[in-house]
């Protein structure tokens, strides 16, 4: 599978409406400051989620705990995990995201229930060819 184009922001700077080296990338048009993400939270997030049908929880850690679920389903290791979630220790990425998602639970559960079935089977086949 290919990777997509990077994005281009080259002429971000122009396209801004501050655009100053030491302004901010999202100011408010109105105060020129930084929008609190509260606010962002409360006016838009929230609002979009129930939309979706998402319900009126979603917050700034639910894109956090479905992008650490994602790497996860890709079998991406732990350490790279960690890394591209920026935790300090390893602990955190596997005791606060650690939770599978339930489709892997289910496929993890499934091979091993298989596994178990062959041996026992195999093991039906080999008794009593060991008892002749």
């Amino acid at each position: 599978m290919s990777s997509p184009p990077p994005l281009d922001w080259t002429g971000w700077r122009e396209c801004a409406p501050f655009r100053g080296d030491n302004e901010w990338v999202f100011g408010s048009p109105k105060t020129g400051k930084p929008y609190y993400e509260e606010h962002i939270q409360k006016a838009h997030l929230r609002e979009a989620g129930k939309k979706a049908g998402l319900g009126p929880d979603i917050g700034w850690h639910t894109f956090r705990h479905s992008y650490r679920s994602w790497l996860d389903e890709t079998g991406a290791p732990m350490k790279v995990q960690q890394e591209l979630m920026r935790h300090a220790s390893i602990q955190i990425t596997m005791n606060v995201y650690g939770q599978a998602m339930l489709r892997s639970k289910r496929e993890a559960n499934s091979k091993v229930v298989e596994m178990a079935l062959r041996g026992a089977l195999l093991e039906r086949k080999i008794a009593p060819a060991m008892a002749n």
